[in-house]
């Protein structure tokens, strides 16, 4: 017989770290494996955060890494994100697991309805990654992301806490779970902590992205069935349950990489992605010269008339960028939902020839009505300190509309992208779905001035976050088009020799390189077959 989680349970095992601590008549460990993280059902602290690390874990593969942080060390801070919940604050939240912790000797205060998690939890990672050598910058910059999980960079401070007698044993709580994370997870030392970071937007954008939607994953019992995992085991055998558990729950949301999927040609033709196309228009054979020499990723805006086969064009240069960099797939972002949903039959069928290996995997469209293989209705308890409009919006973001962006491969309306670059909450989770895609904007000439500026900003963030962009229109003009190079290029080109006769194919590369042009043949005739459809007549 031995005590788990405050209750009598024959033949279970406890999990005692090295050096077992006796404050009193508490032992540390096993009032540590006693905390809770969610009620409904019950789920151990220490489970979810490892929960929520073997999900991340699944999701590098989808998204990538943020960069200068090592896998390892992401996936341990995701499974931190939660530490705050080994407060007393968040322990009296409930009435039931109040009774049962005072069993252990400890005392908890009243009910503190001001007390904010995830404030904990920023403001222990600070000084814990103090601790491991980490950059005071780059120290700033995660503890943002742990406060931010909820999507609000600014929570109530997390006092008052800090000034119970309690306060040390708490700390010390904290730092047990911990070390148990680091133990389990396997970080190696804190030698591999990184020195610093090359850019904050970028790696806290992807981490903060990574952290969220880890922890939306984790916290669904009917998507990640946390409730039929056994707890009554060692951290090591519970977090090999939460890896099998955590890849059957990204692969029913249909988020797996799609690049092991894409034929691997070093510099396929037009007629490779396109086997239907015969005769190539004037644009499409320029682009094909061009990609045959290898054209680097970035910005290409494709200017040519109706009828030249621009999407075809762009879908094209889309499949050599992602021979290159590795993205998973693409986002189709329309004017209209009446585009967009044309546009997802095209696209689908597309994806069904080209991928047959995964011709079973929906793609995800941007709209509203389209029903949705994963249905998630109940069960979703993000936190126990959470409002019902919070978890909603994060249920929000696994129906089809908001998917469409972090799934793989997804069609939609250009507001869908927009909103990545707006301050609107879990903003950050439209550009981490961004990031792993080639992003595609047709008829870019269509949109006023108040959606070319958010457009512009979007363009930043693209560049920042290294996201290949494709745009297309057949009529857009001389200042629109320098505008949208200057937002990706981050200089100010005033050089307007680059504006060539129409139609142009313009390339912006990532790598810095100078902008490039490709002139295209304007064609002087062509043919048009006519059907004629005859109609009824009384």
């Amino acid at each position: 017989m031995s005590v788990l989680f405050g209750i009598i349970v024959p033949n279970s095992a406890v999990y005692v770290l090295p050096g077992a601590i006796v404050i009193g008549n508490i032992d540390l460990d096993v009032f540590t494996q006693a905390l809770w993280a969610k009620t409904n059902p019950y789920h151990p602290l220490w489970c979810h955060l490892l929960d929520t690390g073997a999900v991340c874990e699944r999701l590098l593969d989808c998204f990538g890494c943020p960069d200068d942080i090592p896998p390892k060390w992401v996936i341990y801070l995701s499974a931190l994100h939660d530490i705050g919940k080994a407060d007393p604050e968040f322990q009296v939240l409930d009435d039931v697991q109040v009774d049962r912790l005072q069993g252990f000797g400890l005392s908890l205060p009243s009910r503190y309805d001001g007390f904010r998690h995830e404030s904990r939890s920023g403001v222990w990672m600070g000084k814990h990654l103090r601790e491991c050598g980490w950059s005071s910058s780059t120290v700033r910059m995660v503890a943002a992301t742990l406060r931010a999980h909820h999507g609000n960079f600014t929570p109530k401070p997390c006092a008052p806490s800090e000034e119970s007698p309690e306060h040390d044993l708490w700390e010390q709580i904290r730092d047990r779970i911990a070390e148990m994370l680091a133990d389990t997870i396997g970080i190696p030392d804190e030698q591999s902590a990184p020195a610093g970071v090359t850019n904050a937007s970028a790696t806290g954008v992807k981490l903060i992205g990574l952290n969220v939607l880890s922890d939306w994953i984790a916290s669904n019992e009917e998507l990640f069935r946390y409730p039929s995992l056994n707890t009554e085991v060692t951290p090591s055998d519970y977090w090999q349950q939460a890896r099998t558990e955590a890849a059957r729950a990204v692969s029913a949301l249909q988020l797996v990489q799609l690049g092991n999927c894409i034929t691997s040609l070093a510099n396929p033709s037009f007629r490779d992605i396109w086997p239907q196309i015969t005769s190539l228009r004037s644009s499409q054979q320029a682009l094909e010269d061009a990609c045959r020499g290898s054209i680097p990723p970035g910005l290409a805006i494709i200017e040519a008339p109706m009828g030249e086969g621009k999407t075809e064009s762009a879908i094209y240069l889309s499949e050599c960028w992602k021979l290159q960099n590795g993205s998973c797939g693409a986002y189709i972002a329309l004017p209209t939902m009446a585009t967009s949903n044309q546009m997802h039959g095209r696209y689908r069928e597309f994806l069904r020839k080209r991928r047959p290996c995964v011709s079973s995997l929906r793609l995800v469209h941007g709209m509203s009505w389209l029903v949705d293989d994963v249905s998630l209705e109940s069960g979703f308890e993000i936190l126990g300190d959470s409002s019902e409009e919070e978890n909603m919006l994060a249920r929000d973001w696994f129906n089809p509309s908001k998917r469409a962006l972090i799934a793989p491969e997804g069609v939609g309306t250009i507001d869908q992208a927009l909103m990545a670059a707006l301050n609107v909450k879990h903003g950050f989770l439209r550009l981490l779905g961004l990031s792993s895609k080639v992003l595609i904007v047709d008829e870019v000439h269509a949109y006023d001035e108040y959606m070319t500026t958010i457009l512009e900003r979007l363009l930043e963030w693209c560049r920042v976050l290294r996201i290949p962009v494709i745009m297309l229109s057949a009529t857009l003009s001389q200042p629109q088009k320098l505008r949208l190079i200057n937002a990706y290029g981050g200089v100010v080109q005033e050089d307007t020799d680059i504006i060539e006769p129409y139609p142009l194919i313009t390339i912006v590369p990532l790598d810095g390189s100078e902008t490039r042009v490709i002139p295209v043949e304007a064609q002087t005739s062509r043919t048009v077959h006519v059907k004629q459809h005859l109609g009824k007549h009384r």
